[in-house]
């Protein structure tokens, strides 16, 4: 690929190419475009540069599992919308919180309700004579 494609195809998608060949820095999050296309290996180091690590290996399981951010596939390459996969990432983080002890209230998991620490189960008083 000449140096003058490189460069127009990085400056056009907000991707820097030369992280393709493995070369330099790879990814600068401040000059990607919501609507840039990302391969899962781009999508992983992206997100880790912008304050989110994961891992390609994670992206991957939760593709297949579900849980992850939203993709579309091109033949058999998934491609990942970076607007689309920050917004997963954001709604993953917690409320601000001022000490580690407020954990004990809420649960990590979304869509789970919180867990309460030491209620006792109902008894069915009926079942018991």
């Amino acid at each position: 690929m000449s140096p003058d494609l490189r460069r127009d195809l990085s400056q056009s998608t907000g991707v820097s190419l030369t992280g393709i060949v493995g070369t330099g820095p790879t990814i600068n999050v401040d000059t990607l475009k919501p609507d840039t296309l990302l391969r899962r290996k781009q999508l992983a180091e992206a997100l880790s540069v912008a304050g989110f690590p994961i891992a390609v290996a994670t992206l991957s399981t939760m593709a297949s599992r579900g849980g992850g951010p939203p993709f579309r596939l091109w033949s058999r390459t998934p491609l990942y919308r970076w607007g689309c996969a920050l917004a997963w990432a954001e709604g993953r983080l917690s409320e601000p919180r001022s000490s580690t002890s407020e954990a004990d209230t809420e649960t990590s998991r979304p869509g789970h309700p919180p867990e309460t620490a030491g209620a006792a189960l109902p008894v069915n008083m009926e079942a018991a004579e």
